[in-house]
């Protein structure tokens, strides 16, 4: 494979064609430290710590950064920044789950394949942690700055849209 040589290889035309032929290896090769990073199309294998630096910096610039796995604790982000108010309390419903179709019992790779793909993108798994890290700092301001805007306007502070 491409990670494996590291060398790019141009795919056949894909039935859906959604994508360019050259670009296949970045989707399993650390794509967001790619992506932010600036070297989206750097050779297979080669996303280097200073890609992984770029997108940290990149990162710091958003106004915000939310883990969507975690999005009800970040909603202080968006009413500060956007005005959006919360969920009413809602759980949000996972809609991406495998196990809806029973793909939770089938193994899509082999633990060698497995520790390779976690190897290889040890990028974007230090990215992650780092944007847990921002998010988190990120909603702990907004938190703060809605306390003191709001305190004394709003009992609630504005994060309920029930009455």
């Amino acid at each position: 494979t491409a990670l494996e040589s590291g060398v790019p290889v141009r795919l056949p035309r894909i039935a859906h064609g959604c994508l360019p032929m050259w670009d296949n290896y970045q989707h399993i090769d650390n794509f967001f430290t790619r992506s932010l990073g600036g070297n989206y199309n750097a050779p297979p294998g080669s996303v280097s710590e200073g890609d992984l630096d770029a997108a940290k910096q990149a990162l710091r610039r958003f106004d915000v950064v939310v883990i969507l796995e975690e999005l009800e604790r970040h909603v202080p982000q968006l009413h500060r920044v956007f005005g959006w108010l919360d969920l009413d309390g809602r759980e949000l419903p996972q809609r991406n789950s495998h196990k809806a179709w029973g793909m939770d019992r089938v193994p899509v790779f082999t633990a060698q394949q497995e520790e390779f793909l976690l190897h290889v993108n040890r990028h974007d798994y230090e990215l992650y942690r780092y944007a847990q890290a921002v998010a988190n700092e990120r909603t702990e301001a907004a938190r703060v700055a809605l306390s003191s805007a709001g305190a004394a306007a709003d009992p609630d502070m504005g994060m309920s849209t029930s009455g």
